[in-house]
């Protein structure tokens, strides 16, 4: 399963600090598959400040 998350800027962390916060959400092992820094411009309009966008594939 593909998971899009956003987190605002003061989540911006290193890959480890990511896998982190996402275990902490989800308690389940993950795999980093792709991620990538998007701002408003990119078509994440409903956030007010510039966020990072991170696609993870999330396996049990």
């Amino acid at each position: 399963m593909v998971y899009y998350l956003r987190f605002y800027k003061k989540y911006q962390a290193d890959f480890l600090n990511i896998s982190q916060i996402v275990k902490h959400y989800y308690n389940r092992m993950i795999t980093i598959y792709k991620y990538e820094f998007i701002n408003k411009k990119a078509g994440f309009d409903v956030l007010p400040n510039p966020a990072i966008a991170i696609i993870i594939i999330i396996t049990q």
